[in-house]
């Protein structure tokens, strides 16, 4: 008897263990991203624990959504900025007031004072809450199936007032919301992303409730008459390793007023970035 009480609580530790352990996986999404110039742009997303890194070439930014810490990265040359979106958002703020300065030198005196009303407006609104649109949102279920990455997707049709503005393929069975808190990610994005769009209508309640059915594994999205597009071709449903979060180790920390001006920097580059 005592034996059988025994493996009973084994078999309850190593449920217990399982479902701890399958709780807290993370997950890899590989995929492209196509600009509207039909460049083709390979893209990798981790999720682990509110934990979110986005990686591309060009680009490579990791945010703890509990705690606002960030990491950007420039793989192409060789740098990192180590921070907080707060200090961020703080750090921008800052450059912008001094690019000010040095415009109204050149600007005639007559025009100052509408200039500047205006442009501390713009310095004003980084970090504020991303205001959705008030025009309406609404998502319609298109006869389509699509399975991707091993996952069975539903179609929906995205309009805003009528006018269509994109085309996405959920998958239901894709439950991430232990691990991803979309509102963080969405407003931190509008931060680090502002040419994206879409997130006026992503954080609508309307769109929100397409979140709440799973992951969009395909977008199609049409702005301005340009198309561009997103599709996962990959999922691993795994823990992400620790390093993955970590400040890269063949990388330069950098402050965040040489990080905005990286591009322009003259110093020397190296190809041995992994």
């Amino acid at each position: 008897m005592k034996n059988n009480i025994s493996a009973k609580r084994i078999i309850l530790l190593s449920f217990i263990l399982v479902s701890f352990s399958l709780a807290r996986a993370g997950w890899i999404f590989t995929g492209k991203y196509i600009d509207a110039d039909g460049k083709t742009i390979m893209q990798r997303i981790f999720i682990q624990d509110n934990y979110v890194k986005v990686e591309q070439y060009n680009l490579i930014y990791t945010i703890n959504l509990n705690t606002g810490a960030l990491i950007l990265v420039d793989p192409e040359n060789l740098v990192y900025y180590q921070g907080t979106m707060e200090g961020y958002i703080l750090g921008l703020r800052k450059l912008k007031n001094k690019q000010l300065e040095k415009l109204l030198i050149e600007i005639p005196m007559e025009q100052q004072p509408e200039y500047k009303r205006l442009y501390l407006g713009q310095i004003a609104a980084i970090g504020q809450k991303v205001i959705p649109v008030t025009d309406s949102v609404r998502y319609t279920l298109q006869p389509d199936t699509l399975k991707i990455g091993g996952y069975r997707t539903e179609k929906y049709l995205v309009t805003l007032n009528g006018r269509k503005m994109e085309e996405t393929w959920i998958a239901p069975g894709l439950d991430i919301k232990k691990e991803f808190d979309w509102t963080k990610f969405l407003q931190y994005e509008s931060i680090l992303v502002p040419e994206n769009k879409t997130i006026k209508y992503m954080i609508t309640g309307s769109f929100n409730q397409l979140l709440e059915r799973g992951y969009p594994l395909r977008r199609i999205i049409i702005q301005g008459g340009y198309r561009t597009e997103y599709q996962v071709n990959r999922i691993d449903a795994q823990k992400v390793p620790d390093y993955e979060f970590f400040t890269p180790a063949l990388c330069r920390e950098v402050t965040l007023e040489k990080w905005i001006d990286r591009n322009t920097a003259t110093e020397p580059k190296y190809d041995d970035y992994e």
